[in-house]
């Protein structure tokens, strides 16, 4: 669900940038100004090319600027950056669950491993859209330094501008399709491993922090460190053995509803 925050937010602002790249110049002739070419001639032009193109294209009310100024490219491959450093990060998350000690998840065994460890899974899907996505932020700077380089009223950098911009639509593409089909698709969950860093971890005690004082829950944190304690049933006797409380009502509050603060109050009433 975090991930997708971050892909709403990247789908929202490429249908904005849409927006400001549908106008176009056709019909200004010289230098946006329209020189030797009729009104009939202008309209039919933007006319033409909507039916060739089959794009909601529509003529600039300013074709000085818009052949002047070539920043809409500069905003649309900020856009597209973007995109990739949340490619970027989301892959780096994906790769400390998968090839760090966490052992959360496992990566799709697509390779053998290097010829020294036979026993081994590599990141390579998870590898490649980072790498892409260092790629396409290459192509985003040379954009921008592209459309700042127009001098006067012309431009003559933009035969580049657009091949950058078709090696970011390639390079995204491809990243995306391969991270969705041979990653996200075929990725697995180990949840016992999950549990299990849960119960080792700090963060399950620290939310009792609702329920007991700052010095018991760090009693309750020392203890169960200190006795290895790996499953639920041990740390609910660890609990139950420093507050005083039921093994009952301990094993109440560290349910989820309760740990979480969905249900706020409880009492020696609670069924």
């Amino acid at each position: 669900g975090g991930y997708a925050g971050a892909v709403e937010r990247d789908r929202w602002r490429l249908n904005k940038l849409k927006e400001r790249v549908r106008s176009i110049a056709l019909g200004g002739t010289a230098i946006g100004t329209c020189y030797a070419a009729s009104q009939d001639y202008i309209y039919q032009a933007e006319k033409e090319l909507r039916r060739i193109t089959g794009l909601p294209l529509c003529r600039s009310q300013n074709l000085v600027d818009e052949i002047s100024n070539t920043d809409k490219y500069g905003e649309l491959a900020g856009g597209y950056e973007l995109i990739a450093g949340n490619l970027f990060k989301i892959a780096g998350d994906l790769i400390i669950y998968t090839s760090s000690m966490t052992g959360e998840m496992s990566h799709p065994n697509l390779q053998w491993g290097s010829t020294i460890m036979a026993a081994k899974t590599n990141p390579v899907i998870l590898e490649m859209v980072r790498g892409a996505a260092v790629n396409v932020r290459g192509e985003c700077f040379k954009i921008r330094s592209y459309c700042e380089n127009g001098q006067l009223q012309l431009n003559p950098y933009l035969p580049f501008v657009m091949e950058s911009f078709f090696n970011i639509h390639l390079s995204l593409k491809k990243s995306i399709t391969v991270f969705i089909d041979k990653f996200l698709k075929l990725v697995t969950v180990n949840e016992d491993r999950i549990k299990k860093n849960l119960i080792s971890g700090k963060s399950l005690v620290n939310a009792l922090i609702q329920y007991f004082d700052y010095d018991v829950v760090k009693r309750i944190y020392s203890t169960a460190a200190e006795q290895k304690a790996e499953d639920m049933e041990h740390l609910v006797k660890i609990i139950s053995g420093i507050t005083g409380v039921s093994l009952e009502r301990a094993e109440r509050i560290m349910t989820p509803f309760y740990l979480t603060g969905s249900i706020r109050n409880w009492s020696e009433s609670d069924g």
